[in-house]
């Protein structure tokens, strides 16, 4: 069974676990952002207004600050711990740091090799390498899709990771080849 795990209506389910105040949206613009996860300060890089980046996994947007939030406070860390995670779309890896806290064995992915290196970056300044895998994913293509079908995944975590219509069937086709009867999406 296919478990999807909406984050907006986790956080409209209960809002002050998320949010102890309105998103700042002008952060989307600095070079560096503290952000609590947990009880835990996460330092991320951000290559907002870099001319040579077009990606727009260069930033953390809202619903993964959320659900890197929600995961840290509202899930039990027994869930995460020793759990294979898939993280789809790493950009900046702040989710990948959050499960990875909480005991994950986590491969983070990527399209852009160029965010796989912003979000090495992160995670290295973070003290989040262990057990943790960098790989390049591109939805739909199979060279990329086959290495991966090797594991097991417990959970396939994704957040603002495309505002494109036309890679939503890519996206969709991804995770049904990667998802198997218990993996939580």
């Amino acid at each position: 069974m296919l478990v999807l795990v909406k984050t907006a209506q986790l956080v409209v389910s209960n809002p002050q676990s998320v949010f102890s105040e309105e998103y700042d949206f002008d952060s989307v613009y600095m070079n560096e952002r503290v952000l609590m996860i947990g009880k835990r300060p996460v330092l991320i890089k951000q290559r907002w207004g870099n001319p040579d980046e077009t990606s727009t996994g260069v930033v953390v947007w809202p619903a993964g600050e959320q659900m890197s939030r929600y995961l840290s406070t509202e899930v039990p860390r027994r869930a995460l711990n020793r759990s294979n995670v898939l993280e789809l779309g790493t950009g900046t890896g702040l989710t990948t740091i959050a499960v990875q806290k909480l005991g994950a064995k986590v491969t983070c992915t990527d399209g852009d090799p160029r965010m796989l290196e912003l979000a090495k970056e992160n995670v290295r300044a973070n003290g989040a390498l262990q057990n943790v895998t960098f790989r390049q994913l591109r939805w739909g293509v199979e060279e990329d899709i086959i290495p991966l079908e090797s594991t097991s995944w417990d959970w396939i975590l994704g957040a603002d990771i495309t505002y494109k219509e036309g890679a939503w069937s890519d996206i969709a086709k991804t995770i049904s080849r990667l998802a198997e009867k218990n993996t939580k999406v």
